[in-house]
């Protein structure tokens, strides 16, 4: 099984809750008043769509942090993404 190459630059988001942020489901389009686990889905999903794959971990982070920065969720980011663009 070959190891995806980028997941360990996501963990950071489950570890801060980024998934529960009211900020990252406007922009989103996902209705914050649903159970977590159905929030943190619907994000995962439109973050799939958007960048067409179905693991963040295939997401060079350089390119997450760029295309979240275009939606206005750059301040979302942990510091640990943030620092992929300096």
């Amino acid at each position: 099984m070959t190891k995806a190459p980028y997941g360990t630059y996501y963990t950071d988001l489950y570890k801060l809750g980024w998934f529960n942020s009211p900020q990252v489901c406007k922009v989103l389009k996902v209705a914050f008043d649903q159970e977590p686990h159905e929030r943190q889905q619907q994000i995962k999903e439109k973050l799939y769509a958007e960048f067409g794959t179905d693991s963040l971990a295939m997401v060079n982070p350089q390119h997450f942090v760029r295309t979240l920065d275009g939606m206005g969720l750059f301040f979302t980011l942990p510091t640990s993404l943030k620092d992929q663009l300096r």
